[in-house]
């Protein structure tokens, strides 16, 4: 099947067989009758499938399997408006058709490992090994990070290392700029979107934010972070903070809320997915200008490769998932998730990113402010 034919040509095509069947209907037998009627069907259903294949790679392994499940079930209600969907898929415009053909060259041309050596051919390859993983994984690290995650101090149990000062006076300066350019004047209502003990509220987003929501899935952690903050924060300065225990792909946002939302160390925790789910939702609950910052760890065992990722599975040394992109990989799942990248800075080990919501104008673009190597 062509890429070019629509879903509507599909029906079309049904409704065409149909009505030649029904002009030889005294021709034919109750039985071959409904043994044509049958085909025709089952021809409908295969054109479908052809159909699906054809934007298959555009799909998570999941909404494929959906989507298949779907066509199988004829009698399901929204049958053909599913199909139809695709249609979009099918036959977009120059611009579009260009952005994804350019979508789907980024998702083949990445390739990586795991910490138990098996290697990652693409990206669709790692997202069907994630779906099939994903509640081991996340039920390995409730009870890694129950046991104290990283260990030592509260905050190298956050960090991993002993670099908690150095990371906090970055951030700070990264912030102090990106303020100063982008939300000038503004009373800065601020979500920290795994937030942990609260290191990066406390240190970073308190002293220059109005307001702090801090989001953490762990109670334990999110426990810790209320002590934490009133034994190390001036209250005479007046600053508000909230909390809520929640998992960061399930968390919806009140819309329109915040000026800014900071989201460091947390993706590399979730599958791609969920990375995908989660950065969507956040970007609804940005008010007008708001801004997502993201700060990551790079890949450091791929031999510099910009194409790769690194994966630890909890039966590797690591005892825990999680999952260190490139900035190529990173920028695929921003785009899937509606988000245009306004800057992009390396730090030592680790990016900063800029996001925005997409307005869906031909303009959008990346605006990378610095040079320097982003793998």
């Amino acid at each position: 099947m062509s890429v070019c034919q629509s879903p509507q040509d599909n029906i079309e095509w049904r409704n065409a067989r149909l009505n030649d069947q029904e002009g030889i209907a005294d021709l034919l037998t109750a039985n071959e009758y409904n043994a044509k009627h049958a085909q025709i069907n089952q021809q409908m259903v295969q054109r479908r499938f052809d159909c699906l294949e054809n934007v298959a790679d555009l799909l998570t392994s999941s909404e494929y399997e959906e989507k298949k499940k779907q066509i199988q079930c004829s009698s399901h209600p929204q049958l053909d408006e599913q199909i139809q969907c695709l249609v979009q898929l099918m036959e977009p415009d120059a611009d579009e058709l260009e952005r994804r053909a350019g979508a789907i060259c980024r998702i083949q041309a990445l390739v990586g490992q795991d910490d138990v050596g098996v290697c990652y051919e693409s990206l669709s390859a790692l997202w069907r090994a994630q779906a099939e993983a994903r509640a081991s994984f996340y039920a390995a690290n409730e009870l890694w990070w129950a046991a104290g995650g990283y260990g030592g101090s509260i905050e190298q149990a956050m960090v991993g290392d002993g670099t908690s000062e150095d990371d906090i006076a970055n951030s700070s300066r990264f912030l102090d700029r990106l303020i100063a350019e982008r939300l000038e004047g503004v009373r800065i209502a601020a979500l920290d979107a795994g937030a942990g003990v609260g290191r990066v509220a406390r240190q970073v987003l308190l002293p220059r934010c109005a307001s702090v929501h801090l989001l953490e899935a762990s109670p334990i952690w999110s426990a810790r972070s209320r002590v934490y903050l009133r034994a190390n924060v001036v209250h005479s300065q007046g600053y508000s903070a909230s909390f809520t225990v929640a998992r960061l792909e399930t968390f919806v946002p009140e819309q329109g809320k915040y000026h800014l939302v900071w989201v460091q160390w947390v993706l590399q925790y979730l599958i791609d997915a969920d990375v995908v789910r989660a950065l969507h939702s956040l970007a609804n609950g940005l008010a007008v200008g708001g801004l997502i910052v993201v700060k990551e760890n790079r890949p450091y065992q791929t031999r510099h490769d910009p194409r790769m990722f690194q994966m630890d599975t909890p039966e590797g040394s690591a005892s825990h998932y999680d999952i260190l992109r490139p900035d190529a990989h990173h920028r695929v799942l921003f785009e899937q998730a509606g988000l245009v990248v306004f800057c992009c800075e390396p730090d030592g080990e680790t990016n900063f990113w800029v996001l925005g919501a997409s307005t869906g104008r031909k303009d959008d673009a990346y605006i990378d402010n610095k040079g320097g190597d982003k793998r």
